[in-house]
């Protein structure tokens, strides 16, 4: 259903393209909190057709000690044969113009280590800078640990193809 969803989701842009709708949106980040943002995320993560919906977890409210885990999920395997891959993601709001650095995400190898996880992510209303893109390359690599990433350019257009979410 996740998937059909996802395929006329994109069918009504092109659509909507064609008959000249803009698909622009730009956020007013502003008016949420770190609590509205993470339950953006979890959305964004829920309908997500590589996630199974029926293992997410949001771990405690906003600002809580949750270890650097605000959202576990596991995925979907392409292959029946494999076992799940239990994913982590930390959603990070950004107030004022600044982008997501690497100073501002710390204890990354710790977290991983400590949660034995096989996928980790970053939701950011922000543009996520090359220190951290950097950083997180080489701290997943040499675990072995996938990667999904979410700037403001991935999460607008997520709210752009499913506005439910928006």
């Amino acid at each position: 259903m996740k998937t059909l969803n996802a395929n006329l989701a994109d069918a009504l842009l092109s659509t909507g393209a064609n008959i000249g709708f803009s698909g622009k949106l730009t956020h007013d980040w502003s008016k949420i909190d770190d609590e509205q943002f993470e339950r953006l995320c979890y959305d964004i993560i829920y309908s997500h057709p590589r996630f199974n919906s029926e293992t997410i977890r949001k771990l405690g409210n906003s600002r809580s000690r949750d270890g650097g885990r605000d959202i576990q999920v596991y995925d979907i395997p392409t292959d029946r044969r494999l076992a799940p891959k239990k994913w982590i993601f930390q959603c990070k709001l950004v107030t004022g113009k600044g982008s997501l650095s690497a100073s501002k995400l710390i204890d990354v190898s710790d977290m991983l280590d400590s949660y034995d996880v096989e996928g980790f992510g970053v939701l950011t209303n922000a543009t996520i800078d090359s220190t951290l893109y950097d950083k997180l390359d080489k701290v997943c690599s040499k675990r072995g640990v996938e990667q999904l990433n979410f700037s403001a350019l991935e999460i607008e257009k997520e709210l752009i193809r499913k506005p439910y979410i928006r």
